[in-house]
């Protein structure tokens, strides 16, 4: 039941921030990344009709939001993070508003403490043969701008072609290049290079 009251509850009742919401940050969207790129698990939600009593012990709450600007909001919402013991509280005049508060008084809780994703956090596996794909990531994800490639072909005594590739960031003074028979190949291990300096900092 609790299933239907939500999905009546969003179709029967006006989401007051989404009037003016062009610019506003999806709370929710980045509280589930930091999850699932820390932990690899979901957040957990759990919405309630709001109630005066409820426990302060290891819960946060947002008390600074707008939601309790209202003589008594009807919702509050629990919000749980995989490995933290503190469970987040956001309250609204609807579901989606008390959950969406909880989102955002979570996301300034890991800032201030600084628990934020970093870059390192959103490429926890860098390697040779994704390093392209992986720094495109990074960039598309307005870390830094899109790398651009330029490549060198040389021939051995012989004739075979012999490849360099330059990998260069806009903004960066820093280059890298890789080496290899293959142009591909070559690509790759300048892409890892550069990949490696970004993502030490």
């Amino acid at each position: 039941m609790e299933k239907v009251f939500a999905v009546v509850d969003k179709m029967l009742e006006p989401d007051m921030e989404l009037e003016n919401t062009e610019d506003t940050e999806n709370y929710i969207g980045e509280v589930q990344e930091w999850a699932i790129s820390r932990y690899g698990e979901l957040p957990k939600y759990h919405v309630d009709q709001y109630s005066q009593i409820w426990m302060y012990g290891k819960h946060y709450f947002a008390d600074s939001t707008k939601a309790l600007c209202y003589p008594q909001p009807k919702y509050m919402c629990y919000l749980g993070l995989p490995k933290i013991n503190d469970i987040f509280i956001g309250f609204g005049m609807s579901r989606s508003e008390a959950r969406r508060n909880a989102a955002q008084y979570t996301m300034e809780q890991l800032k201030r403490y600084k628990l934020e994703l970093t870059i390192k956090d959103e490429i926890p596996n860098p390697n040779l043969d994704e390093s392209i794909n992986q720094l495109e990531i990074l960039a598309r994800r307005g870390y830094f701008a899109i790398p651009k490639y330029s490549f060198e072909e040389t021939h051995d005594a012989d004739g075979n072609p012999h490849w360099k590739s330059i990998c260069q960031i806009g903004g960066r003074k820093d280059k890298t290049s890789g080496t290899s028979t293959k142009k591909m190949e070559a690509k790759k291990k300048a892409a890892y290079k550069m990949l490696c300096k970004v993502l030490k900092g």
